[in-house]
């Protein structure tokens, strides 16, 4: 039951539900309501700059004449905010904005609130092991003044330990 209710879900079955279950002796049966198939009428990019929206693959005609799925809206949300993320705004969210339903399907536009920029102001190297800095802030690819990356954060643990004279 519930395969099917995540199914109609990611269908574009939005208002799906289970509308009541009765249990006899050995039996369990369950009325499903599956709401009507939600389209998209047009998802805009709304304030989100073109390069951005390019780099995290969207394209309004994704999102024209086609079912509204939660996963597809998700992974449109994630790629967005690790692109934030990565460029220095690692507090950044995303909404949906001018949310409406007519006879042609959804309306929607894209918000992104980027939030404040952060950038790195030091990279803590302790100990006295004679290290040539330069060289170790482009082997973690991180540098003093650089914006936020988080993908160069999370990466960073691993490329330290691949150097046999550092420890984390």
């Amino acid at each position: 039951m519930s395969e099917a209710l995540a199914r109609a879900i990611a269908e574009g079955r939005l208002e799906a539900s289970v509308d009541g279950c009765t249990v006899e002796r050995d039996t369990t049966t369950c009325r499903l309501h599956m709401g009507r198939l939600y389209q998209w009428a047009r998802l805009s990019r709304g304030n989100v700059d073109p390069e951005i929206a390019s780099q995290a693959h969207f394209r309004e005609k994704f999102y024209q004449d086609r079912p509204v799925t939660p996963a597809q809206v998700g992974r449109l949300v994630e790629d967005l905010l690790d692109h934030c993320e990565d460029s220095g705004f690692p507090f950044a969210s995303i909404r949906l904005d001018s949310l409406r339903h007519d006879s042609l399907g959804l309306h929607a536009s894209i918000r992104l609130e980027k939030g404040r920029f952060v950038k790195l102001d030091s990279v803590l190297v302790k100990g006295d092991a004679r290290t040539n800095l330069r060289y170790l802030y482009n082997y973690i690819g991180v540098r003093p003044g650089d914006p936020y990356d988080e993908s160069a954060i999370v990466g960073m643990g691993s490329r330290l330990r691949e150097l046999p004279f550092v420890q984390q």
